[in-house]
């Protein structure tokens, strides 16, 4: 156990330290002053695992248990008593231990109580990295693969990178295009094969590559069941029930989040209309078979980058127009417009106008040859991308 115990040590001291992460080193420091527990979620390749290691770094910290289950090749940990006996091995080595970090350790039989019982302790700091175990009174902390769109000084070409390989650390290092692609796929077949195919034990492999296609290139709200009804007339052979099932595993793993609608006449989420945006473009671009439209990826972008800042964002309706997004909890009304010419954007304006609320309204122009234009028009702020 002494050396699965160096092995995890060594593993996160070597670990780069890809970007500056002071804002959410200091939400982790203060999180865990006051709860004890943080629970550290999102998709895989976020490096989650370069943040912990820089929070502690930042921190000072010494006296630590990092235990990556995926580096237990042996499966010596197999319960919570092999994992209490490691713990007593590793603080009779260094007298004693103030922080465990536990990553991927969906494996260990009885973890939920191995929380729980550390936890109970009141004598450890937990950081917990990637699982499905979700703790009832702990809130999830994500860390979310944005970019800061209020970035003046990108270029076209700035942004039609960002579009085709969006923001993981490890693509941004690349400079050759060839293999940024196929860097970007191996890490999408990695994210499938080990958190979807290996972990809910998909046999179909086929069908859910198929599936994921397909919602790559959706630029709608649809129920599920419409959804299907496309697929299966598109000769992809698929059951319903599988189908919802494909979601939700996707979903769970971080790939993809649902956003429903907002209707502001009933004052109400419509829960049965869904579109999906993808957590990081790059990957959403490996599942085509061809170009996806890039008005699809500017607003997954605006959503990606809205929910990095609010809790409560919909697609919404108002009335007879369909517009982008509503941040419910910050009252702000946002449509992406296609249109190039002023005539057309002031019609855009006066829609948004509409609305008798004087909340927050924004368009953003989404031609990638008028990212520097800003005016504000009436109650409408109208802003290029760069501005938003």
């Amino acid at each position: 156990m002494l050396n699965l115990i160096n092995k995890n040590l060594t593993y996160l001291q070597n670990y780069p330290i890809f970007k500056n992460n002071n804002d959410f080193v200091k939400k982790m420091a203060a999180k865990l002053n006051k709860d004890k527990i943080i629970v550290i979620t999102w998709m895989r390749w976020l490096h989650k695992t370069s943040i912990v290691k820089e929070f502690l770094e930042k921190t000072k910290s010494t006296n630590y248990l990092y235990i990556n289950d995926e580096l237990d090749l042996q499966n010596i940990i197999k319960d919570d008593k092999d994992f209490f006996d490691l713990l007593k091995i590793y603080e009779d080595k260094f007298w004693f231990c103030n922080i465990i970090v536990l990553q991927n350790i969906n494996k260990i039989k009885n973890i939920k109580q191995l929380i729980l019982d550390l936890y109970k302790s009141k004598k450890y700091k937990i950081i917990i990295l990637w699982n499905n175990i979700h703790i009832d009174t702990t809130k999830e902390l994500e860390i979310y693969n944005d970019i800061l769109i209020q970035n003046n000084t990108l270029s076209i070409i700035d942004w039609q990178n960002y579009f085709t390989y969006w923001n993981l650390p490890e693509v941004k290092f690349l400079n050759n295009d060839y293999f940024k692609k196929l860097f970007l796929d191996n890490i999408k077949n990695k994210i499938v094969l080990q958190d979807i195919i290996t972990n809910y034990s998909i046999k179909t492999v086929i069908s859910l590559y198929q599936s994921i296609s397909k919602i790559a290139f959706l630029n709608k709200n649809l129920s599920i069941r419409e959804f299907h009804r496309n697929i299966k007339g598109e000769w992809i052979d698929i059951a319903l029930a599988t189908f919802m099932d494909y979601i939700d595993f996707l979903v769970n793993s971080r790939l993809l989040k649902r956003c429903v609608i907002y209707d502001l006449k009933l004052d109400k989420s419509i829960n049965t209309n869904v579109k999906y945006y993808f957590t990081d473009l790059g990957i959403r671009n490996t599942f085509a078979w061809e170009n996806i439209d890039n008005n699809i990826l500017v607003e997954n972008m605006v959503y990606n980058n809205l929910i990095t800042k609010y809790t409560e964002v919909y697609n919404w309706l108002n009335g007879r127009f369909n517009f982008s997004f509503y941040v419910k909890d910050k009252n702000i009304f946002i449509h992406i417009t296609l249109e190039t010419n002023s005539y057309e954007i002031k019609k855009e304006v006066n829609k948004l106008n509409k609305i008798e609320q004087k909340w927050e309204k924004v368009l953003i122009l989404s031609h990638l040859d008028m990212i520097n234009y800003k005016e504000n028009i009436d109650w409408v702020k109208v802003v290029g991308l760069n501005n938003y």
